[in-house]
């Protein structure tokens, strides 16, 4: 979809987030004016690249080729178009940057470069998800809650009113997964079954409604699925592992459906781009190992098969797709690195894709206009380059043209 930039507006004063306490040590009076350092390990949030709207949230508007490190006790982040959000280790959510539809959950519409914090949510957080405008947390009781544009009916609350404050999703329980599209929404229960909600014009929402035009404000079910144990929802598209058992082997397949504009369903075919209406039934991806890990990009599909191979299809305007080219689309999946390349989960943005190894340093590839490759250039890159001087991550998110990571570093206090 066309991305058109939005005024900045005036931010908020910052805020701290998950500050470390520092550990008081008694000294003589003489040498209390020079207190003693302590060095510490702790687990923050990195971030790099376009920070037009504070989305980087280091207080600034400075673009960062490389990252820079933001709180702590950080244990999971989100990265949306303009917007982060961050899960800390007590279980509060904190977000910054954009706030032009209320998706930083803090009661305004004021804009912020610096961590501010989501209120009222009730129960402990455990994951977040953030879309285009709008935002998601999951509650470690099973429940959703949701803020942020609601235009489409993407807040899943039963109705279509904007909220700058969290609301609960509708008739969801026994949530274990979620995440955020463009202008839909996405859940993974513990039964194995998808639900999705929001906007509906490439059958995001899947067979259960069949009007491209008939936008859900509350959750349906994505039928055709089941023993579902990990999904992605893209900018119209979603993706699911099914994971069965046949001879006392389990077995994963990948699932795809919705908007194949640009292949992004991975049938080898091409709907109009000026027409609604997607791939309405999900369709088993042939051609590919066994998935292991997936992610769903604005137009582009990734994954991560169980032999460590990884595969993408789509968009491929700036190299995203890893294949050693600017190929413009591939409407059927395509492998970017050989088995054993180390990866075990995956990023995809608008048009850059983000990988984790196994050791904890994370490699991007494609559009770097931004620094979001965070090579310390601005080269794009149509095979995997290494993110400069990040190392201990345990997980990352892509947003549009900028990317974060939660990672362990040394934290010095005094």
């Amino acid at each position: 979809m066309t991305h058109h930039r939005r005024r900045r507006r005036v931010l908020s004063n910052a805020l701290t987030l998950g500050l470390v306490a520092a550990a008081v040590v008694a000294m003589p009076a003489a040498a209390q004016a020079r207190p003693l350092l302590s060095v510490h390990l702790a687990q923050v949030a990195a971030a790099w690249g376009d920070n037009e709207y504070g989305n980087l949230g280091d207080g600034t508007f400075v673009q960062r080729p490389t990252f820079v490190n933001v709180g702590s006790n950080v244990t999971q982040v989100a990265a949306g178009y303009d917007h982060s959000l961050a899960v800390i280790s007590d279980g509060s959510v904190w977000s910054w940057g954009s706030n032009t539809f209320g998706q930083l959950g803090t009661g305004s519409a004021q804009s912020a470069a610096s961590p501010q914090l989501v209120s009222g949510i009730s129960g402990t957080i455990t994951r977040v998800a953030a879309g285009r405008t709008h935002s998601l947390a999951l509650s470690s009781d099973g429940t959703v809650w949701a803020w942020g544009d609601n235009e489409y009916g993407e807040l899943g609350d039963g109705n279509f009113i904007q909220s700058d404050s969290p609301v609960k999703v509708v008739g969801l329980s026994d949530i274990t997964q979620i995440a955020a599209g463009s202008v839909w929404s996405l859940a993974l229960r513990s039964d194995g079954t998808v639900w999705a909600w929001g906007n509906n014009l490439y059958n995001d929402l899947g067979p259960q409604v069949q009007d491209v035009y008939d936008n859900r404000d509350v959750p349906v079910q994505v039928t055709g699925l089941s023993g579902v144990t990990q999904i992605a929802a893209g900018g119209s598209f979603g993706m699911a592992i099914q994971t069965t058992v046949k001879l006392g082997f389990l077995r994963h397949s990948l699932w795809t459906w919705g908007q194949e504009t640009w292949g992004q369903v991975g049938n080898g075919q091409l709907t109009d781009p000026f027409s609604p209406g997607g791939v309405i039934n999900p369709y088993q991806v042939t051609g590919i190992p066994a998935p292991a890990a997936i992610a769903a990009g604005t137009y582009s599909a990734m994954m991560v098969g169980t032999d460590g191979s990884v595969w993408g299809w789509g968009q491929d305007l700036f190299g995203n797709l890893g294949v050693g080219s600017g190929n413009g689309i591939l409407y059927s999946p395509t492998q970017t690195l050989n088995p054993g390349s180390g990866i075990i989960q995956l990023a995809a943005g608008y048009d850059d894709v983000l990988g984790l190894r196994s050791d904890g340093t994370v490699v991007a590839w494609g559009n770097n206009s931004n620094g979001q490759l965070g090579d310390g250039t601005t080269t794009t890159r149509v095979t995997p380059v290494q993110v400069s001087g990040l190392s201990g991550v345990s997980q990352v998110s892509a947003g549009l043209d900028y990317n974060l990571a939660v990672h362990t570093t040394k934290v010095i206090s005094r």
